[in-house]
């Protein structure tokens, strides 16, 4: 029998905007449920909703126990304080302990993907809150105890706040909540063991159809990357731009449209064309100190073999400096603490 998970989307309508106008925590959470529901499902569990209609409303015990027969219940939020600074990460785990390692995975995987400026509002903050002293083993939160009540494990997943204007214009990006719908599936499959299936291959491409740099090209189904990770699902949906190919390995970047950048090494048999492109449709920018840049997926700490924390693969970085023998030196922030060095090849500027 599959894994079972029941996804809540925080609130309903219009509800709680955010510091930048136009950010609503119901806008927000109810496009990344969907976006985590088909990551999951890519997966291979079964997943549930407690709304089919965002318009619509429920109270928040009645949520909680449409988890009966589900193994786990995440309630998805951004939350909202008086202090613009505020910013950390909240999970929310039942009074008896049970879903505690979950939460506390999930947590982390958002302060990770999210990865704001580093200072001491930004950390995760793990906690259950029992409903009073005369009430110790009672959950608090009408909708973890209502998960609880049906059997299930309830945790409610603050995914940082949106008074805080950095996090409220991360979560306004609906490429960064695929990011985290992404990210937050991996943990729970890791949790409980599973893998991404590979889909039945498509047939070859004919072997007139050369890939070259600068052509347009889509994912086949059940691609990996270079490195063996899975394809994230929203890769397959959209249409890609060859940065550079060599015999097995082809490094996908631009969508068509030029709004969206991935920099990601894959092997071609994995790449459909599209359409022809010319290869001096897009030159290249050589990075310099300063610039905000990618990491290419493939890309390694400098002189080393070993791989950066995986949120530095996903977000922008800045350059920080760059020696005459290509060793750049990156960070997450503009100034201050430095992420590490890498090769210049491994960058692309922004």
């Amino acid at each position: 029998m599959p894994i079972k998970i029941m996804l809540d989307a925080g609130h309903y309508g219009k509800y709680n905007s955010g510091v930048i106008p136009g950010y609503y925590e119901s806008d927000m959470t109810w496009v990344l449920h969907k976006y985590l529901k088909e990551e999951l499902e890519s997966y291979g569990f079964e997943v549930g909703v407690t709304r089919e209609d965002k318009e619509k409303d429920l109270e928040v015990y009645a949520r909680g126990r449409m988890a009966e027969g589900y193994d786990l219940f995440i309630s998805l939020h951004s939350n909202a304080v008086g202090h613009e600074a505020t910013k950390r990460v909240v999970a929310i785990y039942p009074v008896s302990g049970r879903g505690k390692d979950i939460a506390e995975k999930l947590g982390n995987a958002v302060l990770e993907t999210m990865a704001l400026s580093d200072d001491r509002y930004n950390y995760l903050e793990l906690y259950k809150k029992p409903y009073s002293s005369v009430r110790p083993d009672t959950d608090w939160y009408g909708v973890i105890r209502g998960a609880v009540s049906a059997g299930s494990v309830g945790i409610i997943l603050e995914h940082s706040f949106h008074t805080n204007r950095e996090a409220c214009r991360f979560l306004m990006n609906n490429d960064n909540l695929r990011l985290l719908a992404s990210a937050e599936a991996k943990v729970l499959a890791d949790h409980y063991g599973y893998s991404k299936e590979a889909e039945k291959e498509e047939p070859l491409p004919p072997k007139s159809e050369v890939l070259a740099v600068g052509d347009i090209v889509t994912v086949r189904p059940g691609a990996v990357w270079e490195t063996g990770a899975p394809v994230p699902s929203f890769v397959y949906a959209d249409r890609w731009r060859i940065k550079s190919i060599k015999g097995n390995r082809a490094v996908i970047d631009e969508n068509e449209s030029g709004r969206n950048s991935i920099n990601s090494a894959i092997d071609p048999l994995y790449l459909t064309l599209w359409k022809k492109g010319e290869a001096g449709d897009k030159k290249e920018p050589v990075p310099t100190v300063g610039d905000r840049v990618t990491l290419s997926s493939d890309a390694v700490v400098y002189r080393t073999g070993r791989r950066f924390a995986d949120f530095v693969y996903r977000v922008p970085l800045y350059l920080r400096s760059l020696s005459d023998d290509g060793r750049a030196v990156i960070s997450t922030l503009e100034r201050g603490a430095v992420t590490g060095a890498v090769d210049v090849k491994y960058l692309r500027s922004l």
